[in-house]
């Protein structure tokens, strides 16, 4: 048993790290393409597999702390018959 739970964990933690690297790999592919005057982007677009997940990121963040007030103002006006 634990060791099947040990087998999960890691290929848990190889799924997870996949993508990190899928993106790193993504930004040096950018990087590397862009120095070698092959692509004719900004830079901002070379890093931007950097900012789109951050964005992505806050905007969860920002949506779970609105939906924990809305919860947190519905239980207290319940309590509190207001």
């Amino acid at each position: 048993m634990v060791k099947h739970l040990k087998e999960l964990q890691t290929k848990s933690n190889i799924e997870r790290y996949i993508g990190i690297y899928f993106i790193c790999l993504i930004t040096v592919i950018l990087g590397i393409l862009k120095m070698a005057n092959i692509i004719n982007i900004s830079w901002i677009w070379v890093i931007s597999p950097f900012w789109i997940i951050l964005c992505i990121g806050g905007i969860v963040i920002i949506l779970a702390i609105i939906f924990e007030l809305i919860c947190f103002i519905l239980s207290n006006k319940d309590k509190y018959g207001n």
